[in-house]
């Protein structure tokens, strides 16, 4: 099995390199500059009032990233607050079958850890 999520969902470190999990990042956007930094200097932006933008994965890196022989669980963060999960879903028809994509309704640390629950 292979967990797949995405940029706006934060799984606690200590299984974010498994390999039994893809993260597929979102672009980060300051303005009309790309942001391309550490999570933490993010919430750090935030936390000073700063709120950049953010474009969802493309549906081609999704459906790269969804190509795996076993079962694929797309675990991603809440399709009412992100175009990401039906990005997701149109990739996950373009990866064939084995793909199962499942909203998390939730984003960030609450997403994350259904996907440590998952990954356990």
């Amino acid at each position: 099995m292979l967990i797949v999520t995405d940029g706006a969902v934060d799984p606690p470190g200590e299984i974010e390199h498994s390999p039994l999990l893809r993260i597929v990042p979102a672009q980060v956007w300051l303005g009309t500059e790309r942001f391309e930094a550490r999570p933490d200097e993010f919430w750090k932006l935030l936390r000073g009032g700063t709120y950049p933008s953010t474009t969802p994965p493309t549906v081609n890196a999704l459906a790269e990233a969804y190509q795996h022989p076993d079962l694929v669980l797309g675990i991603h963060v809440s399709g009412a607050l992100s175009a990401t999960l039906t990005r997701a879903r149109e990739a996950a028809t373009r990866a064939g079958e084995g793909v199962v994509v499942i909203d998390t309704r939730s984003i960030s640390v609450g997403a994350g850890l259904i996907v440590a629950a998952v990954h356990r």
